[in-house]
């Protein structure tokens, strides 16, 4: 058995136990943020992680101490905190995660998808909050669904990519008072929903 089970992995067929056990640990959205942010930035504090995700530092704990059992993440030294508190220092075991999959490109790709579609929910959740509790703030928000050729498809995405590009190179760096903070989000996504081609789930305008 031994041997049929390495000779698939070798053969990148199926993954190791290993990855299945990372991906499992890896199937909570905290946890996929945490996979996400340490593995694009320096090592950093709990403390920092905490503040980042809006949890307290109890939770962000017990998350990396689930994912450092698998080898996800590791000590990368220390530094000094707050009070003259020494805060431990936590880093993406990029390694450890490459030796794990018999497909690093596809399960690379799969786990940072996975990122980005958690922090979009994360911001829709705390947007939805924040208009109903203020809803004379403009926001614009909706879903359509419809069937149209993939060249337009690809045309309508590059549109996209360089409009909200173009909004973000000039206001960036804007720190005016009159200022607000915002988050662009926006998809489109393949559908396999045969009923919804042609509907409006919901069209939200601006709210003046």
């Amino acid at each position: 058995m031994a041997k049929g089970v390495k000779k698939k992995q070798a053969s990148g067929e199926e993954p190791t136990p290993e990855l299945m056990l990372a991906k499992e640990v890896l199937s909570h959205p905290i946890r996929i943020r945490l996979f996400g942010m340490l593995r694009q930035s320096r090592p950093r504090t709990q403390s920092e992680l905490a503040k980042c995700l809006g949890l307290s530092n109890a939770a962000v704990h017990y998350h990396l101490n689930l994912m450092a059992g698998v080898g996800l993440v590791k000590l990368a030294g220390t530094r000094p905190g707050p009070n003259s508190i020494t805060e431990k220092l936590y880093a993406f075991e990029n390694e450890k995660w490459k030796s794990l999959s018999p497909n690093p490109a596809k399960d690379d790709s799969e786990m940072m998808l996975d990122y980005t579609m958690s922090w979009i929910h994360e911001m829709h959740r705390h947007a939805g909050e924040i208009i109903k509790k203020q809803w004379g703030i403009p926001f614009l928000v909706g879903s359509y669904h419809l069937s149209a050729p993939p060249g337009e498809i690809t045309k309508l995405r590059k549109q996209i990519n360089r409009l909200t590009e173009d909004f973000k190179k000039t206001w960036s760096k804007e720190k005016s008072k009159e200022s607000v903070p915002v988050a662009i989000t926006f998809g489109v996504l393949p559908s396999t929903a045969t009923t919804w081609p042609g509907t409006t789930v919901f069209s939200w305008g601006e709210c003046e």
